[in-house]
């Protein structure tokens, strides 16, 4: 199966700022590609940026690229990395950098060419920023059909039908179109395009040591709106866990499986042979972008174009871009 979704940023720069580099033919503006440039990083995993200079060999004694990587929020710094080059090259890579610690959701990446210790030019991601996710671990999940008991078709929460989406589909409790004011959750009283959905996980089974990818179809298990728990980057628990999921019934709530995440009979079979007997596994999860899934059989009938999703930024109630 044929696939086209190769990420390659490419950030063209013009030279800002050139005092009396005899060395270099300014004739020519030094421009910059950014290959493998991530939309999605994950804390505590390593990652490599890579580029190359377009224009022309870079030419001097001493050639310096300085990596700040930045808080999104507030700009601050979270990482510098040095990469010295040798006169005449023309690409570059940072390898095995790794992010830990109080990170902001978003991250940007700035990259200043320094040579023979005259400033040159300076690039940065900003504009289009990288997320930050991490691993939410030890999420009991369970499983739903596309199909009512009767064989009705089930609709999911965004007026599609489970039975047209890609057979590896997930939920997870975030609804579009919520907001909350004062305390309170309100709805809005239109449906647009999700900015979820068709948004891409990975799951790992560590029983049977098996990974799965899924596509993001409807919103459960139990209560739809839990962004602290979806979205968070400090690995927050599923309001489900409490086991009262509450504003169901006359009773005013309803007693829940404590489950995190629903995902498809394809899916739960696919990482445990017994997941559809057991009715429950516990798995592992995490956001990452359609470059990052592999050949499998998730990859037979993709539903849609994964959304430039936007995600309600905890830290400044504002939204915040996913790539």
């Amino acid at each position: 199966m044929g696939r086209i979704f190769k990420i390659e940023f490419i950030l063209i720069i013009f030279l800002i700022m050139l005092v009396g580099c005899s060395e270099m033919d300014i004739s020519q503006n030094p421009q910059i590609q950014l290959i493998n440039y991530p939309k999605l990083i994950t804390l505590g995993e390593n990652f490599s940026l890579s580029g190359e200079f377009l224009t022309q060999e870079m030419i001097g004694d001493n050639i310096k690229i300085l990596l700040t990587i930045r808080n999104g929020n507030d700009g601050s710094g979270v990482l510098n990395q040095e990469l010295s080059l040798s006169s005449g090259s023309q690409s570059f890579s940072f390898i095995d950098i790794r992010l830990e610690g109080d990170i902001s959701p978003v991250v940007y990446f700035e990259f200043k060419l320094i040579i023979d210790g005259k400033f040159i030019l300076k690039v940065d991601t900003e504009d289009s920023p990288t997320y930050v996710g991490n691993w939410h671990t030890d999420i009991i999940t369970s499983y739903f059909n596309a199909y009512s008991s009767s064989g009705e078709p089930l609709k999911a929460t965004w007026g599609n039908y489970l039975k047209d989406e890609n057979p590896y589909y997930f939920a997870l409790p975030y609804r579009d179109f919520y907001y909350y004011v004062d305390g309170e959750l309100i709805k809005k009283d239109y449906y647009g395009v999700s900015d979820v959905k068709n948004r891409w996980i990975e799951i790992y089974h560590p029983l049977t040591n098996k990974t799965a990818y899924a596509q993001w179809e409807d919103v459960g298990p139990w209560n739809y709106y839990d962004p602290h728990y979806v979205f968070s980057t400090t690995n927050q628990r599923p309001y489900a866990e409490m086991g009262i999921d509450m504003g169901w019934s006359s009773q005013g709530y309803r007693f829940t499986n404590k489950a995190g995440l629903d995902i498809s009979p394809a899916t739960m079979e696919y990482l445990d042979s017994d997941g559809l007997a057991k009715g429950k596994i516990i798995v592992n999860w995490k956001f990452v972008d359609i470059s990052q899934v592999p050949d499998g059989p998730w990859l037979e009938r993709i539903s849609g174009v994964e959304a430039d999703s936007k995600v309600l930024n905890l830290n400044t109630n504002t939204l915040r871009t996913l790539n």
